[in-house]
């Protein structure tokens, strides 16, 4: 999914809710997610009816448009408390160094791996994770998020 050959220039959406299901330890990942990611991921088990649903969000500008206005309203995080005490009813930002991810995404308990230098569920550089009903943006010092 996050290949060159398969983005194509284009930015990947993470999902609303789940649609996958695990069938054991063996895999693309080879078992090395398993334990901490893949054998907590659930089947959706609620029917949803997509052909009923507006999805014109999705366009590209009023997507972009839809991020950058969640985020100019979100708050900034210190690191020495990403995501541990936060609002309760707002989307915050979390802004990290180069390489310095991963304690980030053990904390906040998501994987952090990247592809091609995409990382997963990130829209521009910009990580997106529902968390607690709301939105975290995981964001790298000096990525342009305009």
């Amino acid at each position: 999914m996050r290949s060159l050959d398969q983005t194509k220039g284009r930015q990947c959406i993470r999902p609303e809710m789940s649609r996958t299901v695990n069938f054991g330890e063996k895999g693309v990942s080879q078992s090395f997610y398993f334990e901490t990611h893949v054998s907590q991921v659930a089947l959706e088990d609620e029917k949803m009816d997509f052909s009923g649903l507006d999805l014109g969000y999705l366009e590209a500008e009023r997507y972009h448009d839809y991020v950058i206005s969640r985020m100019s309203k979100a708050v900034y995080l210190k690191y020495s408390n990403y995501l541990t005490t936060r609002p309760q009813d707002r989307d915050v930002i979390a802004v990290y160094h180069e390489d310095s991810l991963d304690p980030i995404t053990k904390r906040i308990e998501v994987m952090g791996d990247h592809c091609n230098g995409m990382k997963r569920n990130s829209y521009k550089g910009v990580t997106i994770i529902i968390w607690n009903g709301n939105w975290a943006f995981i964001v790298q010092k000096g990525v342009d998020t305009a």
